[in-house]
């Protein structure tokens, strides 16, 4: 008996808890619980079809701060109008500015943009701080997941080897996206990134004997949109949308039906067991994402599979 009630204390130890991550715009939110994992519970304030310029604080804002262990904002004054006062009112220590909950997550990015001389509200749309949207370039991504690595450690330091390992797998799987695993294996990735960002990447590739495909190397408009890990990125009437990309939904569509298929003629348990993995890993990977009219449509794709 004092066995049993020994472990059901240990399985309720507060060390057990997953830290409330709060992050302003769904593509922090998306790092986050990435680099977190099972070990935090990521809440975003706002959702993907949402100008993160115009935003109208709730009380369910202030509800959700005041539970936050940590507070993760974009930067370079992009939520000026309602963080300030969120954080105020939430009455929450741990996300005061200044406090190891408050996390910038422009802190370590290179400010570009940056406006000179007189600034004022006549001059339209202005960020005082820089280009405020640094996440449309990939290579940032991996900044910030380091900036949120760092404080899910100071927040968690049990977890800290954990929270380092699915950061370097996700700063990873951006090289990987960006230049290639097979160019990885001959050069650092630390290396390709300052030849792409000093503008030298093809000339620092020729000088070794390789050159960027044609075919394979596009600029594209952001109006027209890209794909990258899964997402399709793109402008629409200035405001930034992000979407699963038609290839990740047909792959994930794909494993789905090939199990349905290899378990024909298997119990219906077979399947229960087989299918939620894959299909929930899917959703949560995009649900900070544009997915209102998607996920309905997956789910129909899926029924008449089962169906048949």
């Amino acid at each position: 008996m004092l066995g049993s009630i020994l472990a059901l204390l240990a399985v309720l130890a507060p060390g057990d808890d997953k830290l409330q991550v709060l992050t302003t715009t769904p593509e922090l939110a998306d790092i986050a619980a990435q680099v977190g994992g099972d070990r935090v519970e990521v809440t975003s304030l706002l959702k993907g079809p949402e100008d993160a310029h115009f935003v109208d604080a709730k009380p369910s804002f202030i509800k959700a701060a005041n539970r936050a262990d940590l507070f993760i904002v974009n930067g370079m004054s992009l939520e000026i109008g309602y963080a300030p006062l969120l954080v105020r009112d939430s009455r929450n220590a741990k996300i005061q500015p200044g406090a190891p909950g408050y996390v910038d997550a422009s802190a370590r990015i290179r400010k570009l943009e940056l406006p000179t001389g007189v600034i004022d509200r006549t001059m339209g749309d202005v960020h005082p701080d820089g280009n405020p949207h640094y996440l449309l370039d990939p290579m940032n991504g991996k900044v910030v997941a380091a900036t949120i690595r760092d404080a899910l450690s100071a927040a968690d330091p049990a977890h800290k080897a954990e929270f380092d390992e699915r950061c370097a797998k996700l700063q990873r799987s951006i090289d990987e996206a960006m230049f290639g695993a097979k160019v990885l294996e001959r050069f650092s990735a630390d290396a390709l990134s300052e030849a792409l960002s000093q503008g030298t990447l093809e000339a620092f590739l020729k000088e070794r004997g390789l050159h960027l495909s044609p075919e394979k190397t596009v600029i594209t408009h952001m109006a027209d949109g890209l794909d990258l890990l899964g997402q399709h990125i793109r402008k629409d009437n200035g405001k930034l949308l992000i979407k699963p990309s038609a290839k990740s939904i047909k792959t994930m569509l794909r494993k789905v039906r090939g199990v349905i298929k290899d378990n024909k003629s298997a119990a219906a348990g077979n399947l229960l067991c087989q299918l939620p993995p894959i299909i929930r890993g899917w959703a949560m990977s995009h649900r900070h994402a544009v997915s209102a009219h998607v996920f309905p449509s997956v789910d129909h794709a899926i029924l008449q599979a089962l169906w048949r």
